[in-house]
C-alpha cells in the first residue's frame, strides 16, 4: 500500500508531460531581419503559427471561426486551409479559380488562438506561390528566406518523419553507367 501514493505521484507528474507538445519558436530570417514565430513539436513534426508567419510578412489573412477555416494571401494567390484537414487549396486571387490542391502528409492544426502549419511539408508549396527560396534547419529551428532566380525549398537537420512520401526513380535492374573521365 505504501507504493500506491508514490506511483500516483509519479503518474500525476509524468502523464501531463507526455500529453503536451514541446513548445518552442521558429526563427524566420529574411532581408537581414529575424522574427520569432510561435511553434511546437508534435509527434516529431515542427508546426508554426500560420497566423503569425503571415503577419511577419504582412500577408493578409482571413479567419472564419465558425467553419474553422483560414485564408492567407501571398502575391496573386490565396491559400485556403481548414483545421484537421491535410489539403491546401491554392486559388488565383483575381480570377477566383482553383490553381492547385496540395495534400500535406499531416493535417493542419488549430488551437484557440491560431492555426498551425507543418513547416517542412508546407515549404514546397510556399516556395512556389511566394517565389522565394526557403531553407529550414530543423535543429535550430530556423527558416531562411531568400530571393533567387529559381525558388527552392530545402530541409536540413533531422530525417523526414515517418509517413512522409518520397519519390524514387524506377529501378531498371541495370547497374548505373560509369562516368567518363
Amino acid at each position: 500500500m505504501r507504493r500506491f501514493p508514490a506511483i500516483l505521484l509519479l503518474l500525476l507528474f509524468f502523464i501531463p508531460r507526455m500529453l503536451t507538445a514541446d513548445v518552442t519558436a521558429l526563427t524566420v530570417v529574411h532581408d537581414g531581419k529575424s522574427v520569432r514565430v510561435p511553434a511546437f513539436l508534435h509527434d516529431g513534426i515542427l508546426y508554426c503559427s500560420l497566423s503569425e508567419f503571415a503577419a511577419s510578412f504582412s500577408f493578409p489573412t482571413y479567419v472564419n471561426d465558425e467553419t474553422r477555416k483560414m485564408e492567407v494571401r501571398i502575391g496573386d494567390a490565396r491559400l485556403k486551409i481548414a483545421d484537421g484537414n491535410p489539403f491546401v487549396v491554392v486559388v488565383a486571387h483575381q480570377k477566383n479559380v482553383v490553381r492547385e490542391v496540395y495534400q500535406l502528409p499531416v493535417d493542419m492544426m488549430r488551437t484557440q488562438v491560431a492555426y498551425y502549419m507543418p513547416v517542412a511539408s508546407m515549404l514546397p508549396l510556399l516556395s512556389r506561390v511566394w517565389s522565394k527560396s526557403l531553407l529550414l534547419d530543423r535543429k535550430a529551428p530556423t527558416l531562411t528566406v531568400t530571393t533567387t532566380s529559381r525558388p527552392v525549398a530545402r530541409v536540413t537537420g533531422e530525417p523526414s518523419p515517418a509517413g512522409t512520401v518520397t519519390k524514387r526513380p524506377p529501378s531498371t535492374g541495370e547497374a548505373p553507367a560509369a562516368a567518363e573521365a
